[in-house]
């Protein structure tokens, strides 16, 4: 089953903490404000929130935990427009610390905070849509959560990720205040090893881009 996420055509003011929804700021846990540490590459270039998914609003059956937030993090500044930024990576597999997926357990969720992340003062990233969830085809473009990678020319991720399965595929994007291109009308797809899914593993997703 492929579930398609539906960004709202409405920008979300002050959504809930641990609720479901796309861009904007995530909610995050801080022990300690002091040792806090946003979530970056390798060389210290942060990555950019891009939406989160409280699980228990999912209406399908899934491989994903029943209960809790899953958070979703790359390096996809210069897709948005920011063409200063250096891209972290290109067409094809990229680089570990390209992505990061985080995922909070339902007991910690009344513990997290919102986390206003700022670039030299400025707000970074578009703001926050609610979202819905729709069974669609495996298939499909968009924004999805499992299914097939749209557009995938190969019969398989390459090494280290053969065998792997499309966790989140996020496609190009034109609307009202941002645009979301990934070179030629590109998508991103973060992608799992099956069995860290099963155990709910999600700091070894890796990113993998597609462009023609």
């Amino acid at each position: 089953m492929a579930i398609k996420i539906i960004q709202s055509s409405t920008l979300m003011e002050d959504a809930p903490v641990a609720s479901s929804f796309w861009w904007g700021d995530p909610d995050m846990l801080i022990d300690n404000e002091d040792d806090f540490d946003w979530p970056h590459t390798i060389d210290g270039t942060d990555l950019l929130f891009i939406g989160q998914i409280n699980l228990s609003d999912l209406p399908f059956e899934t491989p994903l935990p029943k209960s809790g937030l899953l958070l979703f993090f790359a390096d996809i500044d210069y897709f948005l427009g920011n063409f200063d930024a250096e891209p972290c990576g290109g067409i094809g597999l990229w680089p570990k610390d390209a992505c990061k997926v985080i995922y909070y357990p339902a007991d910690s969720l009344n513990r997290l905070s919102r986390i206003h992340f700022l670039d030299n003062g400025e707000v970074c990233t578009p703001r926050a849509r609610g979202i819905t969830f729709a069974e669609t085809s495996e298939h499909d473009y968009d924004l999805k959560l499992f299914g097939q990678p749209s557009c995938f020319e190969h019969d398989d991720w390459p090494e280290p990720c053969v065998g792997w399965q499309l966790l989140l595929q996020v496609d190009t994007e034109e609307v009202a205040d941002h645009n979301l291109r990934f070179y030629d009308d590109g998508l991103l797809y973060f992608i799992i090893d099956p069995d860290d899914l099963r155990s709910g593993r999600f700091d070894r997703v890796r990113a993998f881009m597609y462009s023609s």
